[in-house]
């Protein structure tokens, strides 16, 4: 039997209030400023796994999959 590494994606998404003197300087600030450390092992809901191929254009189930033995 075929041994595979597939790649899965979970999204999630926050917003951030910043101060800025345009657009470009606010996404720069709120991703300068995005909290981190959030992650499955304290609580928070990553919503359900899936392929990048099924999740945004232009991606190939060819590069979700791999085989690794």
């Amino acid at each position: 039997m075929t041994k595979y590494r597939v790649h899965l994606v979970a999204i999630a998404e926050t917003s951030v209030v910043v101060e800025a003197d345009g657009i470009d300087q606010a996404v720069e600030d709120a991703l300068n400023n995005a909290p981190a450390g959030i992650n499955i092992s304290n609580q928070f809901d990553m919503g359900s796994w899936q392929l990048a191929s099924d999740t945004w254009p232009g991606s190939k189930l060819e590069d979700d999959v791999e085989v690794v033995g």
